[in-house]
């Protein structure tokens, strides 16, 4: 009797095991890295940063949008950076075009760790919005620093134009 209990207990720890390891690859298969995403009506979104992020460093990232393989121009973008493990507030940029269908910003970031970029593109009457996660190296900036990019004791932008 109780070796039927502890076979039916291993069977039931396996079944979650497998439910756990699907369920998250799930979700890796929801975000990219330097990655592109089909969103509504057809407009691929690809969000690039450089292969270094670094906290407390100004950062350049860029937005390609296009539609059938012809870049969008004058959309409104707005990336929101996000950490995973922690809320440091509001933080991104307002992507400005800078060739047709390339939209870029800057952005310093509080901390190491991984890190959420919220794209969200208006184009016309369509709207969408979506994510990518991405890695920045370095170490959790002390007030003075965080001072110095422009970001306050909590690590959202003093003055946030998105």
């Amino acid at each position: 009797m109780l070796v039927k209990g502890m076979q039916f207990m291993n069977w039931k720890k396996g079944f979650i095991v497998l439910f756990l390891l699907l369920f998250t690859m799930g979700l890796t298969a929801c975000t990219g890295e330097n990655g592109d995403q089909t969103a509504k009506d057809g407009i691929q979104i690809e969000f690039n940063h450089p292969n270094q992020v670094s906290s407390g460093k100004m950062t350049e990232y860029s937005v390609k949008i296009t539609k059938d393989n012809q870049p969008i121009e004058n959309a409104e973008v707005v990336v929101s950076l996000e950490m995973v493990q922690m809320d440091h507030g509001k933080n991104g940029f307002l992507g400005k075009m800078t060739e047709p269908g390339v939209y870029k910003g800057e952005a310093a970031l509080p901390m190491n760790g991984e890190w959420y970029a919220y794209v969200r593109v208006k184009a016309g009457e369509v709207e969408t919005t979506k994510s990518f996660t991405f890695e920045a190296d370095g170490h959790m900036l002390n007030t003075d620093e965080l001072e110095k990019i422009g970001l306050d004791k909590s690590g959202a932008k003093i003055d946030p134009n998105f």
